[in-house]
């Protein structure tokens, strides 16, 4: 019995190892396993040796592992980077920025933040589409991650805009980095059935200088980048003090989305006076923004925050429609005069506008002829071939075409005598301080020279004073704009200045002569 009993228990025991290492040992590596992944570690795999079922369950439970862990990574890596150009988005950007911070720069070494913004990528994506603007934003992609070093960071923050990280940099080379990038990029672009010129702004802040987080470091590029944009720098680096400027730029970037339907913007009209009949030929819109705490915002405020923005298009709509409609009530009034309207640049890159301003003319009841549209030198500058096509649709609707600012611009006399243009208007910087033997008048007799010599008719804006009418008249000049004879004035009150008398046969330009309203900034 002794021995039987001893044999039993030995049984028991071998039994009991058996089953330990056969199966509760695997199923405690198991549950340990389950634990792991609960918690979001799949780096250790499961070790389960055996032909047994449990091996069997071991096996398909590390697949399992295997194929959360690849999930995870790919939901992670989704999480982190754009989709479209495969670079890190903004979300590990910010991260990437948090941990550069960390880190310490002595001497005159620094981390650089660049925030860079295609110029122009709204046109292309509205113009040429959305799966060509996607290759042109996979290019750049491309391009900058070429640009930059092996160490330096380039993200999509969204859009058009991307973020650069530029690490352990010497000052004096910051922004020769910064327009070498700008260079590698403007390479023009081949594309199946066209090619382009891509082009950007580039906004640089440096840390510890500018800002010592990631917010104020972002914000701060961001400003620069909006300097750098607005004045056509390339490349702007932040100067101290910027702040306030950008906060107010925000705030009316937003208050004047609502202008329009708020009937804060209103227009102003400005006599052209011919000289050689000394009548009043045409008058130019001018938009104005009252806002309702801010009093007066000028254009030259406003105007590039609706660039900016990508507001402009509604303005200019805004602007044509309310001038076409005072220029239809000014006929019926037995008052027949050409109605001037400024185009901006992204205007010109809109492909309905021609379809538009066609509706328009015809809505109102105005002949196209008395329409002219003024686009600045710099405007026609940026894109000369897509600006000469988008021209020439204009003239064959019959509408006029000006370039204005004359000379301030960089255009060659190669592509003036290539733009389908009717009248030159010399920038007012010329004329306001004409006097006789200067380089303005020099200047600008050239340019009307020059303009006779092309076709062309020739506008004087600008003239304050009698002296510099008398010049104009010498040399020639075709029209002639500017307080001289009238402020920009209301509707009404321009009707009411064409019908009295203003306009004798030889309008003297006498100062006895100037419209009462007219005050001198």
């Amino acid at each position: 019995i002794l021995a039987l009993s001893g044999i039993a228990a030995l049984v028991a025991l071998m039994l009991a190892a058996w089953l330990g290492r056969n199966i509760s040992r695997p199923i405690g590596l198991l549950a340990v396993a389950a634990q792991r992944v609960q918690s979001g570690d799949y780096s250790q795999p499961v070790e389960v040796r055996g032909r047994d079922e449990i091996a069997d369950l071991a096996n398909a439970f590390g697949n399992m592992q295997g194929e959360i862990s690849a999930r995870e990574e790919r939901i992670l890596h989704q999480a982190n980077h754009d989709a479209l150009t495969g670079l890190p988005n903004r979300n590990l950007a910010r991260d990437r920025l948090e941990s550069a911070l960390r880190r310490s720069y002595g001497g005159d070494r620094c981390c650089v933040v660049l925030i860079m913004d295609l110029d122009r990528f709204k046109e292309i994506n509205d113009t040429l589409g959305h799966d060509f603007a996607d290759k042109v934003l996979s290019e750049v992609g491309v391009r900058l991650r070429q640009a930059v070093e092996s160490a330096d960071f380039v993200a999509r923050l969204g859009g058009d805009e991307f973020m650069l990280l530029l690490e352990d940099v010497k000052r004096s080379e910051v922004m020769a980095r910064a327009k070498g990038l700008l260079s590698h990029l403007r390479r023009p672009l081949d594309l199946p059935r066209t090619s382009i010129n891509l082009d950007a702004s580039v906004g640089v802040a440096l840390y510890p200088d500018h800002g010592t987080d990631s917010e104020t470091l972002l914000r701060r590029a961001d400003i620069a980048l909006y300097e750098a944009k607005s004045a056509h720098l390339g490349v702007a680096m932040y100067q101290p003090g910027r702040d306030e400027t950008h906060l107010r730029r925000l705030s009316l970037m937003t208050d004047l989305r609502q202008a329009i339907d708020r009937r804060e913007l209103h227009l102003r009209f400005q006599p052209k006076v011919d000289v050689a009949s000394s009548r009043v030929a045409h008058v130019e819109a001018l938009l104005r923004w009252t806002h309702p705490a801010l009093g007066a915002i000028g254009p030259d405020e406003f105007i590039p925050l609706a660039e900016h923005s990508g507001f402009i298009h509604q303005i200019t709509r805004y602007v044509l429609d309310e001038a076409l409609r005072a220029n239809a009530e000014w006929r019926r009034q037995g008052v027949d005069l050409g109605l001037a309207v400024n185009l901006s640049a992204m205007d010109l890159m809109d492909a309905d506008l021609p379809d538009y301003l066609h509706d328009c003319l015809q809505r109102h009841g105005v002949p196209a002829h008395k329409l002219i549209l003024e686009v600045t030198e710099g405007a026609l500058m940026r894109d000369v071939e897509y600006a000469i096509r988008m021209l020439q649709r204009l003239r064959d609707g019959g509408m006029r075409l000006a370039i204005d600012d004359f000379g301030t611009g960089y255009s060659s006399l190669a592509q003036l005598k290539r733009m389908p243009v009717d009248e030159l208007k010399i920038d007012k910087s010329f004329v306001m301080q004409l006097v006789d033997g200067s380089d303005d008048a020099v200047i600008v007799r050239s340019t009307i020279e020059l303009g006779h010599n092309m076709g062309l008719s020739v506008i004087a804006e600008g003239v304050e004073d009698d002296n510099a009418m008398a010049l104009l008249r010498s040399y020639r000049c075709d029209m002639v704009q500017g307080y001289l004879f009238s402020p920009p004035l209301e509707e009404g009150e321009l009707l009411d200045w064409c019908r009295k008398d203003l306009q004798p046969a030889n309008l003297p330009y006498a100062p006895s002569l100037l419209h009462p309203a007219v005050v001198r900034a």
